[in-house]
């Protein structure tokens, strides 16, 4: 199966942030030089990935961010926490391409009315702890939910004790129900495009 990486950034406010979730560093690129790190990743055609912690953590997602990168010309695949079809909205007008759904963070009912949007292309995430995903989903059931909402794809995100080779096993499952995965990556010692830059390896059908 096709695999690409996606450069990932993590950002908190105006900054971004190395670490990762519930472990973040005090080291950050702050103002013009956060949006040329950004920027300087899609002259390469990358499409960046913005973890956005303010989003997903307080619900306070920083649309500004997303606009001054629209304003260069960059429109970013985002994760913004969105909880609502106006969250959703918000993040698109202020410049995204793509948005990263939680299911750890919506009702399905929310979810049916976020698959009517047009607006850009919609990605699910699920956690993934120890062995198994949360919210406990087996791959045909995140296979359902994807159609039900017209969503590109699932988006897993390992915490920091996940088993390693479960984590593969499910991926390898989710292709076998024809759903594209990308799975995120906060280990520092992958090779960034800049000191705050993480991974998402995406894999995509042939």
């Amino acid at each position: 199966m096709p695999v690409a990486t996606v450069p990932m950034f993590a950002l908190r406010g105006a900054r971004l942030m190395a670490g990762r979730p519930g472990a973040w560093s005090k080291t950050a690129v702050h103002g013009e030089a956060a949006v040329e790190a950004v920027v300087a990743v899609s002259r390469a055609e990358r499409v960046p990935y913005v973890y956005d912690v303010g989003g997903v953590e307080a619900g306070a997602p920083q649309h500004e961010f997303y606009q001054r990168l629209e304003r260069r010309g960059v429109h970013p695949w985002v994760e913004a926490g969105v909880r609502s079809p106006e969250d959703a909205m918000d993040a698109f007008f202020a410049g995204a391409d793509a948005l990263t759904l939680d299911l750890r963070l919506l009702r399905r009912a929310t979810l049916l009315e976020l698959a009517g949007l047009a607006e850009g292309e919609l990605h699910l995430a699920v956690g993934f702890r120890g062995r198994e995903a949360f919210p406990t989903l087996k791959p045909w059931e995140l296979q359902r939910v994807v159609a039900d909402t017209n969503a590109t794809g699932v988006v897993v995100e390992p915490d920091a004790a996940h088993d390693a080779h479960a984590l593969d096993a499910f991926a390898r499952e989710l292709e076998s129900q024809r759903v594209a995965a990308s799975l995120l990556s906060w280990d520092a010692s992958a090779p960034p495009p800049s000191a705050f830059a993480r991974w998402i390896r995406r894999e995509t059908h042939p």
